[in-house]
Order: C-alpha cells, then structure tokens, then sequence
C-alpha cells in the first residue's frame, strides 16, 4: 500500500509579547462640576473605581451607600439620613441595536448645597416625537377652455359735445344786441287857466296828453 504523505499540522509563531490586553483607564477622574451661588452639581457618568475612589475621598457617605452605587441591581428607594438623601432611579432606555426596552438606574446624593447624579448609561433628555406632516393634496387640474382667434374691433366715431358759447359769442353769431327799453317819460301838458265866473257852468276838462318818448 503506498504510503500517503502526513499532513504537517503546527502552531503559528507568535511572540510572547503580542498577548492581547485591555486598554489601561486613565487615572484622571471622569467628573464633571457646574457651580452656582448657593449649589454644586457633580455628574458622575459609569464610574470607575478611581471614580468611585474620588467620590470616596471629597464625600464621607455610608458604605452601604457606595456598594449601592458599585452594583446594578439596586431597586428603586429612598433613603434619608440626617444631612442628605440617597435616592436610586430607574428609567426606561430603548435599544435600538436588539430592540428592547432595557431599564437604566441613576443614583442620586442631595445634601443642603450639593447634588450629584451617578448614572450607570448615557440618559438622555426625553424628546416628544414630532408628528407626521400630513400628506401633501395632489393639485386640482385647471380645466383649459378651447383658445379662439379674437377679431380686433374698431370702435365707432365718436361726436364730441357740442360746445357752448360764450356769452359773448353767442350774441354775435345772433344779431346785434338790442338796446334796452327807455322808460317812459310823463311830461306835463300845461294845463289852461280856467277862470269861473259866477253863474257860468264849467262844461269840460281839457285832456291830458301822455306823450311816449323813445
């Protein structure tokens, strides 16, 4: 029977220094401060053991308090103590990447002048949803009218007004004008002495005569 070559199985060489290792945290400490008269803010988010170590050092809360904040499986409470309060929250996260919705805890500290906040994930601002624009209306077709060929139209003459004279226009385009009427003059006719006698009867009055003068 011949004889089949054996196969060569062997390691890949690798060094003794390419062991994988994880990347070493740095010693400074994550913590983010906002002062104000009167009030300290102290945002503390997934801390670390030299996180936790700072906390530790500036704050003398109770150990129990800290194993709280170290685990992550705390249920939500209220605990008081003489100068302040540890209160452990939880709010709901939607996982985008798997679909869920997972529960996220903050826990809090709030004493007379300060508040820290340790949250153990990134808690975002709750965002109302905006609503949908709604659908845009499809334009209304404009009905079109059949185009026809409009004939220019002249438009008729036009008389102008007659025009009116002026006063003294007219009275030349009619005659001379005629001048005016005198009034008429009463002249006395002198009137004849009469002289009665005694015993004569006075038979008749002279006239008198009105004469029109033009």
């Amino acid at each position: 029977m011949p004889s089949l070559p054996k196969p060569r199985f062997g390691r890949s060489s690798r060094a003794r220094g390419d062991v994988a290792t994880r990347p070493v945290e740095p010693e400074t400490p994550n913590v983010e401060i906002i002062e104000t008269e009167g009030l300290r803010w102290i945002h503390i988010e997934r801390p670390r053991a030299v996180d936790r170590a700072w906390l530790e050092e500036h704050f003398e809360f109770h150990p129990l308090d800290y194993e709280d904040v170290r685990s992550r499986n705390q249920r939500p409470k209220i605990d008081e103590y003489d100068d302040y309060l540890f209160i452990v929250l939880h709010f709901p996260v939607f996982d985008k990447k798997i679909g869920r919705l997972n529960g996220e805890e903050l826990d809090i500290f709030m004493g007379p002048d300060y508040l820290i906040t340790i949250p153990n994930a990134p808690l975002q601002p709750p965002v109302a949803e905006k609503p949908a624009p709604p659908p845009v209306p499809s334009p209304t077709p404009v009905p079109t009218l059949p185009l026809r060929t409009l004939t220019p139209t002249t438009p008729p003459p036009t008389t102008p007004p007659p025009t009116t004279p002026p006063p003294t226009a007219r009275a030349t385009a009619a005659g001379p004008t005629p001048s005016p009427t005198r009034a008429p003059t009463l002249r006395p006719t002198p009137v004849p002495q009469i002289t009665l006698q005694a015993g004569v009867r006075a038979t008749a009055l002279p006239r008198v005569t009105i004469t029109h003068v033009s």
